[in-house]
């Protein structure tokens, strides 16, 4: 039947779509839509993306960092961004970041669970951000051994952010952690 009558396949193509979300009022709402900005118009659209990329970005930093994925840990950071821990020298650079990051996190089994508070987008190219991190810390050698207790988080911090924005990328130009909490060791 729909051999015979092509237009009613154009149709029931156009109404699955529609109802999917993404609209036939014109290819600048078509794109929002798409981009999972429901109705905001382009600028809050644009806003609400980089906000989305820099939340994923925070999210794979801890993915990564936690399961010694360097090459996926690189690629979070500009090439002249600035790492630091409060207290400790900061690391310059996206080597010397990857650098500091192998030396701190071989020797131990890591968790980190962060959460965005807030994220202000400054323009197109840039935002700022605050989340709060706990991290979970074993000896990687003990972990390893099956001894895996905790007496509960080793670090209650926040990571205060400055990223840049590259296309649909949202990369950390600038990074301190600063813990509020930590463990009597």
């Amino acid at each position: 039947m729909l051999c015979r009558y092509p237009n009613i396949l154009k149709i029931l193509v156009v109404a699955v779509w529609f109802v999917l979300g993404a609209g036939c009022v014109g290819v600048d709402t078509i794109s929002v839509r798409q981009s999972g900005c429901g109705d905001l118009d382009p600028a809050a659209c644009q806003e609400k993306r980089i906000i989305d990329a820099c939340s994923e970005t925070v999210q794979r930093y801890a993915y990564s960092r936690d399961r010694l994925l360097y090459d996926e840990y690189a690629d979070l950071f500009t090439d002249d961004a600035v790492f630091q821990i409060e207290g400790y020298p900061a690391a310059n650079g996206k080597q010397a970041i990857i650098e500091s990051f192998k030396q701190r996190g071989s020797g131990s089994f890591t968790r980190h669970f962060s959460q965005v508070v807030n994220i202000d987008v400054i323009d197109d190219n840039r935002a700022k951000g605050i989340s709060y991190f706990t991290l979970y810390l074993v000896n990687r050698e003990a972990y390893d051994a099956g001894q895996r207790t905790l007496n509960g988080p080793s670090i209650v911090g926040e990571y205060h952010d400055e990223f840049a924005i590259a296309g649909d990328q949202c990369l950390i130009r600038s990074r301190k952690a600063v813990p509020l909490l930590t463990q009597n060791q």
